[in-house]
């Protein structure tokens, strides 16, 4: 997956803001899930995208496209990000179809089912040319399996690793 061009926004307003500010914290968490109903895996998919707490993002099936959500989203993020978003979304939905699926032939796939993958990036200003952060993925389901929780410290490609859980 390409690095968001919502954290690029926010690791530019970092580097720019006054000299005397506080280094204020800031965090940028997407939320994808991936719905199995009685053996069909294509059921369902939504993304949900957080800035510092805030949905500025929704994309699911029905939709096919991801969006903003939010004045601040609508205002500030044009066209662009919301074709990359699409894009990328919609390859990490289809991984975590193909995996889900593969985890169900594994465990006798009958009922409802979901795997649910997190991943996203936090990090500060504390300096005129420092920023630290640190990005962490994490996946659960509803199902008895062995799911990989991983916590990547201080890595520049994170939101791509966590594209290949």
């Amino acid at each position: 997956m390409e690095m968001s061009l919502v954290l690029l926004f926010l690791i530019r307003t970092a580097l720019f803001a006054p000299q005397g500010a506080a280094a204020e914290p800031h965090s940028l968490c997407y939320n994808l899930t991936v719905l199995s109903r009685d053996g069909s895996v294509q059921s369902g998919f939504l993304a949900e995208g957080h800035l510092d707490g805030q949905l500025f993002l929704l994309c699911d099936r029905q939709k096919g496209r991801a969006g903003p959500r939010g004045q601040w989203a609508e205002a500030v993020l044009g066209a662009e990000t919301w074709d990359t978003e699409t894009e990328d979304l919609t390859e990490n939905g289809q991984e975590l179809r193909r995996t889900l699926d593969h985890i169900k032939g594994q465990k006798g796939g009958r009922g409802d089912k979901y795997m649910k993958v997190l991943f996203g990036t936090e990090f500060n200003r504390e300096e005129r040319d420092s920023i630290t952060h640190q990005c962490w993925v994490s996946s659960s389901c509803n199902f008895r399996t062995t799911m990989n929780t991983k916590r990547i410290l201080k890595s520049q490609s994170c939101l791509e690793r966590g594209s290949h859980l």
